[in-house]
């Protein structure tokens, strides 16, 4: 036997699902913004870790060459280009090492690569290849009369 139910009583109960499947898909949509969300976090997490590597090696090799410890210098760096090949910073301070280690011709061509890598650098890349072959033009030989 089954029970009656009224018209009233049924358009009511359509509402109801209707007002619950609603519900699940508005809950289900913010189940997937908090996963996404998460997952931002986990990787800005992992950007963040390498932000402070990246800062303390900056840190690190411009007190270096500020003490001079050029060959310091080129160690750090060619370890961190290893890693991040195309770091414009890290191929900047070993152009600076390899100038005042007087090895010209490796730190003009580092120069350069700063330059290609970054072309809004080219002003300060020219400063430094102008002093290069400054260093060049003073000790070529000279013509004794």
């Amino acid at each position: 036997m089954t029970p009656y139910l009224s018209p009233e009583i049924l358009a009511e109960l359509r509402t109801i699902k209707w007002l619950l499947v609603a519900v699940l898909l508005v809950g289900a949509f913010f189940v997937y913004l908090a996963i996404r969300a998460g997952a931002r976090f986990v990787a800005g997490m992992g950007n963040l870790k390498e932000n402070l590597e990246y800062q303390r090696f900056q840190r690190d090799a411009e007190g270096m060459l500020q003490r001079g410890a050029y060959e310091m210098v080129i160690g750090e760096v060619n370890r961190r280009l290893e890693s991040y090949p195309s770091d414009t910073y890290a191929h900047y301070y070993l152009a600076q090492a390899l100038f005042h280690t007087n090895k010209s011709h490796e730190a003009r061509r580092a120069f350069e690569k700063v330059a290609e890598l970054t072309p809004t650098w080219q002003a300060s890349v020219d400063v430094w290849i102008q002093r290069l072959e400054e260093r060049l033009r003073d000790a070529a030989p000279k013509v004794v009369k």
